[in-house]
C-alpha cells in the first residue's frame, strides 16, 4: 500500500493503492487521456459503466442499463430526468409523442403550446377541463361534461346561459331551424353518448371522407363529423345535417338509384324504413334490402341480408356505385324486408382493433321475425312459436332497463298491433330462440310480454284491444289511442307501471294490472255542485215535494209529510235527475212519528229512531229522488229541515 508506479520525467503520472481505494492520478504536465477505438470502465463484475465508441456514441450506465447515451442531435435519455429547471433559447421546442406530436416552446414574442395536428386537452388524471381540436371546435367542460363548442357559426351551450345582459349577436331563440325533407325516420346522432364521448371524430383526419372536396351537392363546409347530427333517412337518400350548427345546413348525403346499383347506403331504387347510429356506425334498413352500415372510423361499410353478409373496400367519399365482397352467407338476417333497427354498446363487448371503441350489438325487425347480430359477429333470430304472419315485427327499440323490446304480431288487415316482447340483453340466450302469440311467452332468455288486455301479458294496457299501436321507442308505445310509457318491475312483471296519455287524459303510472287511474286533492269537504231541489232548505215550502198519497205541510223551515191510514205514501224531490250520472244526497230528519222512510239512494230505510242527518252518493236510475213513507195500516208523519241533492 502507498507504494507508487510513477511515469514521466517529473513523475507526472502515479498508480498505486492507499489501502482503501485504488488511484490512477495525473499530477504533472498536461491532462490525463485514455485512447482507444472503443474504450470501457467497467466495475470488478465486468458490467459496463462507461463506453465510450470511436467516431460515435458515449453511454453512461446504471447497474449495467444504459440511462444516458449521445447521438448526432443531442442526447437520449432512458427514464426520468430530475433537473431544478429546463432552459431553451427561442424558438428551440420541447418535443413530445414518437412524432415530436407535442411541441412547447417561444418564439421570442408568443409563449406557444402546438398540438401539430393533433387535439390539445387540458385535464385532472381522467377529467377533461377543455379540449382544442385541429380545424374544428374549442370545448369547456363542466365535471367531465361538455357545456360549449365553438363551431363553424358561432356556439353551441348545453344546458343554461346564465349573462348579465344578452347582446344581438347571442341571440339563442335563433338556434332552430326547419328541414323539408320528406322523412320516413329521423334520428339525432349525440356522439358524446359514444363510449369514448365522441373523441373518435378527432381521430378521421386520414379518412376519406374528412379529406374529400367540400361544398358540393353531397358534402358540406364542415370536415369533422358533428358532435351532434340530425340524420333524416327518405325513401332513396340519406341526409346528415350538421346540429352543431343552429341552422342545421348540410353535411353529408348519400343517394342511390338505378336497376342494379350498389351504393355505400342503398341498392337498387329500395326504399329505407329506419336509421340509427352508435360509436361512429350509421345503420340503415329497408324493404327489402337488408341493413346498410356506413363505418366512419373504418372509412368503409358493410351490409346484412337474408342471403349474404358482405364488406366494401369503397371509402366512404366513394359512396355510389359502391363495388361489395362477400364476407360469408352464414352470418343472415331471417328476411328480406326490414322494418326497423336498434343498436347498443353491451358491457364488456369486445374492442374493435381498428376504432378502439366496443363493438356494437345490432337488432333488426324483420317481416318474418327479429335477428339480432352480436358483438362476436353471430346473428340470433328471434321467431313466433305461431308460425304464418306471426313472425312479423314491425318496431323494435331497447329499453332502459337494457332489454330488446319489439312488436310481434299478426292482425290481417290492421296497421295496429297487440303484442310486445322485451328479452334482457344481459341475459341474451346465444342460440335462436321463439316467442308464443298464444300464450304471450318465450322459450328461452329472461323477457316479459306487455300487450293489449284482450291478450295475455304480464304488462296490459287498455280495456279489449283498444290501445294497439305500431310504434315504440324506448319505454313508450304510441297508436290511435295515445301514448303509453311503461316501466317493468322486474321479477314481478305484473306489478309493474305504465301511464296513459290521450288528448283527454293523462293516468299517471298506474300500478299492475289497473284498467283507470285519477289524481285528487287531500280536501276532505264534500264536494258538492248547483242543488238541483228549488227550496232545500224549505224557506217558501213552494214546489218542493209533491205528495202522491197523504199531505205534505210547510212551516218556515221544515215541511212535514203525513202518511194516511192504509197504502203507502210517497212524495217526489223536485231535483231533475240524468240517467246514468253520479248524485249526491243530504237530508236531515227532526222528528218521525212511526214507521220508516225509505229512499231510491244508497241511504235505504230509515226508522223512527234514526232521527239526524243523512247523506250519500248514488247513480240515477230514474229522474227524480223519491220518499216512500210507511207504518203498516196506521197514519204517521216525517219532519224534514232539510232535503239537498246536487
Amino acid at each position: 500500500d502507498n507504494v507508487k508506479v510513477r511515469f514521466g520525467t517529473g513523475n507526472d503520472l502515479e498508480i498505486y493503492h492507499d489501502g482503501s481505494n485504488s488511484y490512477v492520478q495525473d499530477t504533472g504536465t498536461g491532462g490525463l487521456k485514455l485512447t482507444g477505438s472503443d474504450v470501457y470502465i467497467r466495475n470488478a463484475s465486468d458490467q459496463d459503466m462507461i463506453h465510450a465508441s470511436s467516431g460515435s456514441f458515449v453511454k453512461l450506465y446504471h447497474n449495467n442499463s444504459t440511462k444516458l447515451e449521445t447521438t448526432t442531435t443531442g442526447v437520449t435519455v432512458t427514464g426520468r430526468v430530475t433537473c431544478d429547471e429546463i432552459r431553451a433559447s427561442d424558438d428551440n421546442k420541447i418535443q413530445l409523442g414518437d412524432s415530436q406530436d407535442f411541441r412547447i416552446y417561444h418564439d421570442g414574442s408568443t409563449n406557444i403550446i402546438d398540438g401539430h395536428y393533433h387535439p390539445i386537452e387540458l385535464r385532472h388524471q381522467s377529467e377533461v377541463h377543455a379540449k382544442f381540436v385541429d380545424d374544428g371546435a374549442v370545448e369547456l367542460y363542466h365535471n367531465n361534461s361538455k357545456k360549449l363548442e365553438t363551431t363553424t357559426t358561432g356556439a353551441t351551450v348545453t344546458g343554461t346561459l346564465v349573462s348579465d345582459s344578452v347582446t344581438s349577436e347571442l341571440d339563442l331563440t335563433a338556434i332552430s331551424s326547419t328541414i323539408s325533407d320528406t322523412a320516413v325516420d329521423v334520428f339525432v346522432y349525440d356522439t358524446s353518448k359514444d363510449s369514448d364521448g365522441g373523441d373518435w371524430r378527432y381521430r378521421t383526419q386520414n379518412t376519406s371522407w374528412y379529406n374529400e372536396t367540400l361544398n358540393t351537392a353531397t358534402r358540406g363546409s364542415r370536415k369533422e363529423f358533428p358532435a351532434v347530427a340530425v340524420i333524416v333517412a327518405e325513401t332513396t337518400k340519406v341526409t346528415i345535417y350538421d346540429g352543431d350548427d343552429p341552422n342545421l345546413p348540410m353535411w353529408m348525403v348519400f343517394t342511390w338509384s338505378g336497376a342494379s346499383v350498389d351504393n355505400l347506403l342503398g341498392y337498387n331504387n329500395r326504399a329505407k324504413s329506419a336509421i340509427t347510429a352508435v360509436n361512429g356506425y350509421l345503420i340503415t334498413c329497408g324493404d327489402p334490402d337488408g341493413i346498410h352500415i356506413a363505418r366512419f372510423i373504418h372509412d368503409d361499410g358493410i351490409r346484412y341480408t337474408h342471403v349474404n353478409h358482405v364488406y366494401t373496400s369503397d371509402s366512404i367519399a366513394n359512396r355510389t356505385n359502391t363495388v361489395y365482397t362477400t364476407i360469408n352467407t352464414t352470418s343472415l338476417l331471417v328476411a328480406s324486408t326490414c322494418n326497423d333497427i336498434a343498436a347498443t354498446v353491451l358491457p364488456n363487448a369486445p374492442i374493435d382493433d381498428t376504432t378502439g371503441l366496443p363493438v356494437p350489438t345490432i337488432a333488426v325487425a324483420t317481416q318474418g321475425g327479429v335477428s339480432v347480430i352480436t358483438d362476436s359477429g353471430t346473428v340470433i333470430d328471434i321467431t313466433s312459436a305461431s308460425g304464418g304472419n306471426y313472425h312479423q315485427s314491425k318496431a323494435i327499440t331497447i329499453t332502459e332497463e337494457n332489454y330488446l323490446w319489439w312488436l310481434g304480431d299478426y292482425n290481417a288487415g290492421s296497421t295496429y298491433l297487440r303484442d310486445s316482447y322485451a328479452v334482457s340483453l344481459d341475459n341474451l340466450p346465444s342460440s335462436n330462440f321463439t316467442w308464443n302469440n298464444s300464450t304471450d311467452n318465450m322459450s328461452a332468455g329472461k323477457y316479459y310480454a306487455l300487450t293489449t288486455n284482450g291478450e295475455a301479458g304480464e304488462i296490459k294496457i287498455g280495456s279489449g284491444n283498444t290501445w294497439a299501436w305500431n310504434h315504440q321507442e324506448r319505454n313508450a308505445l304510441g297508436g290511435p289511442a295515445g301514448l303509453a310509457i311503461h316501466k317493468p318491475n322486474i321479477g314481478s312483471e305484473t306489478n309493474s307501471l305504465i301511464a296513459a296519455i290521450t288528448s283527454d287524459y293523462n293516468t299517471g303510472y298506474m300500478h299492475g294490472d289497473c284498467k283507470s287511474a285519477f289524481l285528487s286533492d287531500t280536501d276532505t269537504t264534500n264536494a258538492t255542485g248547483a242543488d238541483l231541489n228549488t227550496d232545500p232548505n224549505f224557506d217558501s215550502g213552494v214546489g218542493i215535494f209533491l205528495a202522491a198519497t197523504g199531505t205534505v205541510t210547510h212551516s218556515s223551515g221544515t215541511i212535514t209529510s203525513t202518511k194516511n191510514s192504509g197504502g203507502i205514501s210517497a212524495m217526489t224531490s223536485s231535483a231533475v235527475l240524468t240517467v246514468g250520472k253520479s248524485y249526491y244526497i243530504e237530508f236531515q230528519i227532526t222528528a218521525m212519528s212511526a214507521g220508516y222512510v225509505h229512499i231510491n239512494s244508497p241511504i235505504g230505510e230509515i226508522t223512527s229512531g234514526q232521527v239526524g242527518t243523512h247523506s250519500g252518493t248514488f247513480t240515477a236510475t230514474g229522474t227524480t229522488v223519491n220518499f216512500g213513507q210507511n207504518n203498516g195500516g196506521s197514519t204517521s208523519s216525517v219532519t224534514y229541515t232539510r232535503i239537498s241533492v246536487s
